[in-house]
């Protein structure tokens, strides 16, 4: 969601707009199931994102789910997030749509399967997510995302500094190494990537935990990954949980280390 939501966010930038977004139950028939293959007539329920913004043409609409196909700069993005999202919505036997005008605006539309929820015991569901006071980096070249995790990290405690460029992450960090506990950090981002990062981050600080959480996998390896010094990684989309679960092991292997 947040990927579609940043889409939007940007197809409005220029002139403002609105962004809805809706969640309902719905019931797949044998038509819609039919015009597409993953869906299977049943109870679904459906993701829409709409947005007033700039809209696309047939050509655009055709592209848009292609890894790498992008209408920005290329210091703007990599073109891999609705790939990324297409992917993971038929990994989990869904389907995405798009409608799409220019001028008017677009709407996505994805379909996942519903689940049989069976009640279970009150603790089921009510699993404690750990907390923390330590002061982080969070650095995401996505603006939308960078205010989206501040919001969630300051909720778990932690003191959250933000930086939209690794760039401007490293230099902060130069300045006060002391400052941060721990860095948290995309992958994809112009001039610098995440591992990149990390690796100029520890040759000033070793001890530091670095954290990278990225929505593509395929451009990593585990032999790049320990070169740079990450302390722990994970692929989006994450839940609150998974991210306070991560921070936590992060800081405890440092603690364990010393």
């Amino acid at each position: 969601m947040m990927n579609l939501c940043t889409n939007a966010y940007q197809a409005m930038f220029e002139n403002g707009g609105i962004l809805e977004i809706n969640l309902q139950a719905v019931q797949v028939d044998k038509q819609l199931a039919l015009q597409h293959p993953n869906l299977h007539v049943g109870q679904y329920v459906r993701l829409t994102v709409t947005d007033t913004g700039t809209g696309m043409d047939p050509y655009l609409l055709e592209r848009i789910f292609e890894p790498y196909f992008t209408t920005k700069p290329l210091s703007e993005g990599t073109g891999l997030g609705l790939a990324v999202i297409h992917g993971i919505v038929m990994n989990l036997g869904g389907a995405i749509t798009v409608q799409s005008r220019v001028g008017i605006g677009t709407s996505f539309n994805v379909f996942l399967p519903q689940l049989n929820v069976v009640a279970e015991s009150e603790s089921v569901g009510r699993e404690l997510i750990p907390r923390g006071d330590e002061r982080v980096l969070f650095v995401d070249d996505e603006e939308p995302l960078t205010v989206i995790g501040k919001k969630l990290l300051e909720r778990l405690g932690y003191t959250v500094t933000v930086r939209t460029s690794s760039v401007e992450a490293f230099h902060a960090f130069q300045a006060n190494p002391e400052k941060f506990d721990i860095v948290i950090t995309d992958q994809m981002m112009p001039n610098m990537t995440g591992l990149q990062l990390s690796k100029k981050i520890k040759e000033i600080r070793k001890d530091i935990p670095v954290v990278l959480i990225t929505g593509f996998s395929e451009t990593l390896n585990m032999d790049a990954i320990n070169d740079s010094g990450i302390n722990e990684f994970a692929l989006k989309p994450m839940t609150t949980n998974d991210i306070a679960q991560l921070i936590r092991k992060a800081l405890e292997t440092k603690e364990f280390s010393k």
